[in-house]
């Protein structure tokens, strides 16, 4: 998740470096100046970036908890499966909102 972090860091100072970002005094606006940022390629391949980290690190986490906790295979995948599916289709769903 660091290096995800790390890397998604370096996508955005680039795209924020290079972007001309309006000055937003209206919190209701907020929105309307934000979307062509959500909607960069950058911004996009950022967030593709976190799902494939997160999907590595839950793949740790199954063994981790498998030896953690004496549990088998199968249940610390289900453990594990639940929470990661839920964040990866909510990170879909919003990936897929923005476009």
């Amino acid at each position: 998740m660091i290096i995800s972090g790390m890397i998604s860091a370096v996508l955005f100072y680039n795209f924020v470096s290079t972007a001309q970002i309006p000055v937003v005094t209206d919190p209701a606006k907020m929105t309307e100046a934000l979307e062509p940022l959500m909607k960069s390629p950058m911004m996009q391949l950022s967030t593709v970036i976190g799902i494939l980290f997160m999907l590595w690190s839950a793949n740790i986490w199954i063994f981790g908890l498998k030896h953690a906790r004496n549990l088998t295979t199968k249940n610390a995948l289900i453990t594990v499966a639940i929470p990661m599916a839920v964040y990866v289709l909510y990170s879909v769903w919003q990936l897929v909102r923005v476009m």
